[in-house]
């Protein structure tokens, strides 16, 4: 409902980009190459940069669609992408900050499902800053990014096997 201005910051492409330096800081620390705390240090500042806005509810914390206030709203797909790059982090820094901020993260996100274990989920495009009336239920393309974020919490035991069950219900019957 808002028009930003071109140089307008968005989380989803920063989250992108600062998962994916995560994934080749490990990588590189696997290798053993002297870049790879560089790249940590670079990852670091990427989510960092976002640490203004992010926004903590009782159930969980999300970052807002983009730097602008206007788009304090929480859109799980792109929560999903800076979680991930957090969680990748933690194991490249063994700082528990950064799971404690992914695993907030997959909090928030279930608080916000609909459904249950043997039916599936469901869940809304955006959520909590996003006038009510105006949510929609997620689409299949946005929905495979917070998915990924759904088996993270899974395999970190943050979700309960049960749950993760529900995600499996989710993806065969609900979305495809």
């Amino acid at each position: 409902g808002s028009t930003n201005h071109a140089v307008t910051a968005y989380v989803w492409q920063s989250g992108m980009v600062a998962y994916g330096v995560a994934g080749i800081a490990r990588e590189l620390q696997d290798l053993g190459d002297p870049r790879a705390a560089e790249t940590v240090a670079f990852a670091e500042a990427l989510v960092g940069r976002w640490d203004a806005h992010r926004t903590s509810t009782a159930d969980g914390d999300y970052w807002w669609y983009s730097s602008e206030p206007a788009d304090a709203i929480a859109v799980h797909n792109t929560s999903a992408l800076l979680a991930m790059a957090h969680d990748a982090l933690a194991e490249a820094t063994g700082d528990s900050a950064h799971a404690d901020q992914a695993r907030r993260s997959t909090d928030f996100l279930w608080a916000r499902l609909r459904g249950n274990p043997t039916t599936g989920y469901a869940w809304n495009y955006a959520d909590d800053g996003y006038p009510s009336g105006l949510r929609r239920a997620e689409d299949s393309s946005h929905a495979l990014v917070t998915l990924q974020v759904m088996a993270l919490a899974g395999r970190r035991g943050w979700w309960a096997e049960n749950r993760i069950r529900g995600v499996s219900r989710t993806m065969l019957g609900n979305l495809f």
